[in-house]
């Protein structure tokens, strides 16, 4: 595929994204929600320690940040580049950090 071809995807895929309603990424199964307190809500139901870890953003800050890099693939991101709120899960944010293959290897 030639680069041209991927950049029209690219950009293809973000005016969709742009488009949608989806505004936050879970950063470990990928699902898509429209609002903070619904993403929230899927990392409370969830058991696993990831997820539980992701909604210890206030409570434990430096647990919060170890689940959040494992979840993006062992990608360190600096901590002053985490802000309050819900920034770090914007869907953005989540896509241009994102270090893991469909396979789940990191692609660092």
């Amino acid at each position: 595929m030639s680069t041209s071809s991927l950049q029209r995807e690219y950009n293809t895929l973000k005016q969709i994204i742009k488009n949608s309603t989806i505004r936050l990424v879970c950063p470990i199964c990928l699902r898509g929600f429209p609002r903070s307190d619904k993403l929230y809500d899927h990392f409370r139901e969830k058991e696993d320690e990831t997820h539980q870890g992701l909604n210890m953003r206030n409570s434990d800050f430096s647990t919060f940040l170890f689940c959040y890099q494992e979840s993006l693939g062992d990608h360190y991101i600096p901590p002053e580049r985490i802000t309050l709120g819900s920034e770090c899960f914007d869907i953005f944010f989540v896509i241009e950090n994102y270090r893991k293959d469909p396979r789940g290897r990191s692609t660092k």
